[in-house]
């Protein structure tokens, strides 16, 4: 159960594993379905809205399987001392979820990437996919924007036009 509930707070709502290892019983507002945080990496202050399967996959986790800890932050050790966990236990709980998934140099951040990919694909607006992820510029999502596919194939740009050079060389070019 803590292994579903840190998978699905980066799929659906774009955490990253050291803001969800530092996730507060008190960050969370059960009755405005949101999660607001600082972010570790960039000291930015969040709110998101809370998706229903998030939410419900923390609340079973905490109801059904978190041991009885003074900690306050949500996700412990499994065993004692029930102190806070690493943020290792979000790659591991991807591992554990995705056993064949071998993906050099690809770790818990590709939970992240989808969720923003996702976002695009769905719509959003560059800004609003700045905005959900906590940057504070555009020039920061461009990762997330190169990952659309069937958008990137519409792309208007000549690559010779724009003095870009395709990996290799183009296939006229001396």
């Amino acid at each position: 159960l803590r292994a579903k509930a840190i998978i699905q707070l980066g799929l659906y709502m774009g955490s990253r594993r050291c803001d969800i290892v530092s996730l507060r019983f008190n960050d969370i507002d059960w009755q405005n379905s949101t999660i607001s945080f600082v972010q570790s990496k960039t000291s930015y202050g969040m709110s998101l809205p809370m998706p229903d399967q998030v939410a419900n996959a923390l609340y079973q986790y905490i109801m059904e399987e978190r041991p009885e800890s003074e900690c306050d932050t949500v996700f412990v050790q499994n065993k004692a001392p029930f102190e806070s966990v690493s943020s290792q236990v979000c790659t591991s709980a991807l591992n554990r979820a995705l056993p064949q998934r071998n993906v050099y140099d690809s770790g818990f951040h590709v939970t992240r990437k989808t969720f923003a990919t996702n976002l695009i694909k769905n719509k959003a607006t560059a800004e609003e996919v700045m905005e959900t992820l906590g940057h504070r510029n555009l020039s920061n999502i461009r990762e997330y924007l190169s990952l659309d596919d069937q958008n990137m194939i519409k792309c208007p740009f000549s690559l010779i036009e724009r003095d870009l050079r395709y990996e290799g060389g183009f296939p006229n070019e001396q």
